[in-house]
């Protein structure tokens, strides 16, 4: 697993500005990987509060940015990150 996590963590690297990774278990793996392929360290961190993840949205992106959400987000953070 961590290695499969490392090499997901180097295709992040070259297609991600800024990664935030909710679950801590493999982090370190994805970390690792896109670091290791040029990522800078501060653009792949790790968040679980959804309060502290809208607030990193907020400051690194802009209006017309892709954002994926992964995994069962809340209804009422996606209508959060679209202004509903």
């Amino acid at each position: 697993s961590k290695d499969i996590h490392f090499l997901i963590g180097q295709k992040i690297s070259q297609i991600c500005d800024l990664a935030i990774i909710v679950k801590d278990d493999q982090f370190k793996a994805l970390q690792d990987g896109a670091v290791s392929a040029g990522m800078d360290i501060n653009r792949i961190v790790s968040i679980s509060n959804l309060k502290e993840v809208y607030k990193k949205i907020m400051e690194f992106g802009s209006e017309g940015d892709a954002v994926l959400l992964e995994g069962r987000i809340p209804e009422s953070f996606k209508r959060l990150l679209l202004n509903e």
